[in-house]
This record gives structure tokens, C-alpha cells and sequence, in this order.
């Protein structure tokens, strides 16, 4: 049961287990003539996942009729005999010996085989940014537990350094700046997000035609713990629309129409997602994917949910580092620039600890990381707001006034 609520366990036998074990005092039994038969192929089902073969119990439900309550009993004769890895086979590898990869991987044959051994070869194999693509396959011999056989099947991040071997100055760099991305959630910096929808660069007209606006520019605060804060730019100082998502508040302030929305009690979940994958078969590629979502309230919300989800595969910044247009600058070794040369991008990062400071398009900035960003920008909505009412009180003609909504 603990490795269940550890995530260790596949996450819809997990749910099944749960439904089939959960039994509460005060609750009313299930005397389904199947109930016991059912619950006996879960419980064989879940020593299976853990490792456990040719196991013997009994099942039965046990009534006090004088007190209208019932027991579910359990008993054990044995748990059944641990698998065990009698064969290892490793496909695919050509960078990585099959000792490399058996000697990262802590594998030896005689190991006990069960899926929360196969959780962890798959994290490292993960985290190790040596395979863009791995699949982990047991082999389980229910008559011969012992000798269960244990394939690996990978495609390597060519051409990065081996398991065991020295990283290069760019991998290690690299390296570096995943593993901050990684620690999103726990960054003490926003982000900060500026394109100029008019500069006719690709990215500029992308966004254009995403929001089908008028804007010449837009800016887009994000905070992994607060929220995001999107605005429309007509020029440099006129803002056309300014939208506020977090799980405090969700506004929108729309100048030029004199209207404000606030809802001071949002329900529902509002999903940023941004997700970088590589292409199986695609010649070392990879897919990008940012969105969002916005999504009502069900009966059971009772706030709404801000959840940030990034998700870069740690094999893409070796596969970044070496590609033969990816160059490295220092300056005085306090600032590293990371060049792309191909997509024109600039990185400029913290070298001690891979912190991104800000990230270049055509050599303009188009995204930094300031400390406090997010509250410095509400507070300039704030401050517009305000602006606004007052220059509508004054107003010589009946105008619209700005309106706020609760709830």
C-alpha cells in the first residue's frame, strides 16, 4: 500500500486496488456473490506488480448479525515467491557499452524484478539525457519467477558523451540550464515575456495570428506561484486589453472601452502548458508545444486552480549543446552567452548554476527573468484603473463607467 500511494505502482491498477480494498467503518459492506472472487484478482493482480508470484490466500466476509456488521478477512498461506531478473537485454545502445548502461542503472541479473524497479530505471534512463527515446520491458515467467528476463530498448542523443565520461564544456553548460527549467516551481523570478507583433519576424507574426489583434506588441508576466498577467499594446505606453489570471482574482481592464471586470472569487482551473519532446523517427527532432486553457468550475471546485505544467526532456539540451551552431561567450565568467545560431536565439545564463537572466531573439530581449515583475505589474494595472475612474468622473458627457463584478 505504500508503494500505491508513493506513485510507484501503474496508476489505473492503483485505482482499482483502492476500490476494491477500501472499507470503511460505518460503511455499508458489499455482499455481491462476486465481491470476493473480484477482490481475490485484484489482490493477485497487485503482488504481481510488486513482484510476487504463485501466492495463496483466502477471502471471505465474516457477519455478526446480532451487531448487523460485518469483517473482511484475509489470510495469508504464503505470498508467493519474489521474480527475479534472470536475463538482461540491452537494444539499441551504440554510444553506451552495455556495461555503461548496466553499471548507471545499478542492474545485475539476481536483482528482484517489480514494477517499482522498472519506475526507477525509467526515471534515470530519463533524467540522464542520454536517450531521446527508452522503452523498459519485463519478461515475467510465472512458473519460473526466478529466471525472468528484462529488455531494454533505447535510441540514443547522438552524438553526447557517454554514461561515464567527462561532459563537455557546452553539455555541462547545458546541462546546467535544464536542470534549472526542471526547478520551475520553485523559481524566486518571473517571467517576463515581450514581442513586437510588427517587427516581421516569424515569432512576431506567429503570435499576431494567434490572437488575431490589433496589437503592435504584447507582454506577458508569468509567475510559477502567483499567476500571469497578459497585455496589448498599441504603442509603447497605450495599452489596448490587460487580462489578469491567478487563484485570488481574474479580471480583465479594457481601456479604450472604460471597462474592468473583477471577480474576486474565480472557480475552475486555468492549465499553462509548455511541453518540449522529441520526434520519434524524425531525424533528431523535436516538438514544441505551448498553450493554455481556461476550465469552468464543476460542483465539486470551490477556488480556482493554477496549475503550471513545463515539461522539457532532458535529452534536448544535449542534443542543444551539441549541435555545431551552438556556441559559448563568458563574460569575466560571471555572465555565459549561449548563441544558436541557426534560430537566432541568444541565452544568457548564470554559468555557476544555469539561471537563465534573459533570452534573446535578433539580438533583442524577448524574455527576462525580474524578480518581483508580477506584483510590480498589478500594481501599474491598479494604478491605470484608478487613473481611469478619475478621468471618467471628470468627464464632461455621460460616459460608461468602469464596472467591477463580484463572485
Amino acid at each position: 500500500m505504500k508503494s500505491i500511494k508513493k506513485g510507484d505502482m501503474n496508476a489505473e491498477l492503483a485505482r482499482d486496488v483502492y476500490a476494491a480494498l477500501l472499507w470503511s467503518t460505518e460503511q455499508p459492506p458489499s455482499f455481491v456473490p462476486s465481491f470476493t472472487k473480484t477482490l481475490s484478482q485484484y489482490l493477485h493482480s497487485l503482488l504481481n506488480v510488486l513482484g510476487y508470484y504463485q501466492s495463496e490466500f483466502t477471502v471471505e466476509l465474516v457477519t455478526h448479525d446480532s451487531q448487523l456488521t460485518a469483517e473482511l478477512h484475509i489470510t495469508f498461506k504464503n505470498e508467493g515467491v519474489r521474480s527475479q531478473i534472470g536475463a538482461i537485454k540491452l537494444v539499441g545502445n551504440k554510444i553506451n557499452s552495455d556495461e555503461q548502461v548496466l553499471s548507471y542503472l545499478g542492474l545485475k541479473t539476481g536483482q528482484l524484478l517489480d514494477d517499482i524497479l522498472i519506475k526507477e530505471i525509467q526515471r534515470k534512463l530519463y533524467t540522464s539525457g542520454r536517450f531521446r527515446f527508452f522503452e523498459v520491458t519485463p519478461v515475467i515467467d510465472s512458473d519460473k519467477p526466478l529466471e525472468s528476463t528484462l529488455t531494454i530498448t533505447m535510441e540514443e542523443t547522438e552524438p553526447a558523451t557517454p554514461l561515464d565520461g567527462k561532459l563537455s564544456e557546452k553539455e555541462a553548460l547545458m546541462q546546467k540550464v535544464g536542470q534549472f527549467m526542471a526547478r520551475y516551481r520553485l523559481w524566486d523570478k518571473d517571467v517576463v515575456l515581450r514581442l513586437d507583433l510588427d517587427d516581421g519576424g516569424s515569432m512576431g507574426t506567429w503570435f499576431q495570428e494567434l490572437l488575431g489583434a490589433s496589437a503592435l506588441s504584447v507582454e506577458l508576466v508569468y509567475s510559477t506561484q502567483k499567476g500571469i498577467i497578459l497585455t496589448e499594446m498599441a504603442n509603447q505606453t497605450q495599452i489596448l486589453n490587460q487580462l489578469v489570471l491567478s487563484p485570488e482574482q481574474v479580471r480583465y481592464f479594457c481601456p479604450i472601452l472604460n471597462y474592468h471586470v473583477l471577480s474576486s472569487d474565480p472557480k475552475g482551473q486555468v492549465l499553462v502548458e509548455f511541453t518540449m519532446a522529441p520526434i520519434k523517427d524524425g531525424e533528431h527532432q523535436w516538438s514544441v508545444m505551448l498553450g493554455g486553457s481556461i476550465k469552468s468550475a464543476s460542483d465539486e471546485e470551490t477556488s480556482l486552480e493554477y496549475q503550471p505544467d513545463v515539461d522539457v526532456h532532458p535529452a534536448y539540451w544535449f542534443h542543444l549543446a551539441n549541435r555545431p551552431d551552438t556556441g559559448i561567450s563568458y563574460d569575466n565568467n560571471t555572465l555565459a552567452h549561449i548563441h544558436i545560431d541557426e534560430f537566432d536565439i541568444q541565452l544568457d545564463v548564470d554559468p555557476r548554476n544555469g539561471e537563465v537572466i534573459q533570452v534573446l531573439y535578433q539580438s533583442q530581449p524577448v524574455a527576462q527573468f525580474e524578480k518581483g515583475a508580477y506584483d510590480k505589474q498589478l500594481e501599474a494595472l491598479e494604478r491605470n484603473i484608478g487613473e481611469q475612474k478619475i478621468a471618467l468622473s471628470n468627464a464632461p458627457f455621460n460616459l460608461t463607467r468602469i464596472s467591477q463584478l463580484g463572485g
